[in-house]
């Protein structure tokens, strides 16, 4: 959250495209680089596998909440699936 990178995992849209919009697609693709770091220095050795050749953070994001469901294998914490933007601002 303090590092504003919270609309890059929780995107609706499509990323920018570089031919469409160049100086958007730097900031987002600089946002996502860090997004995507954070999250896989978070998520442990025994779950960057699952992300390891992902590059963009939404969808590792994504990936490690669906192994985080109850009934898979996993072995992320149980507050992982409560931390959502509503939930972190309020």
């Amino acid at each position: 959250m303090d590092k504003d990178l919270w609309d890059i995992v929780e995107a609706t849209t499509k990323p920018p495209m570089p031919e469409g919009d160049e100086i958007a697609f730097k900031a987002w693709s600089k946002k996502n680089a860090l997004a995507l770091y954070l999250i896989r220095e978070s998520c442990g050795s025994n779950k960057f596998p699952l992300i390891g050749k992902i590059r963009e953070a939404k969808k590792a994001w994504d990936t490690l909440a669906e192994r985080s469901k109850p009934g898979t294998d996993s072995t992320i914490s149980p507050f992982y699936g409560k931390y959502t933007r509503s939930n972190v601002l309020k």
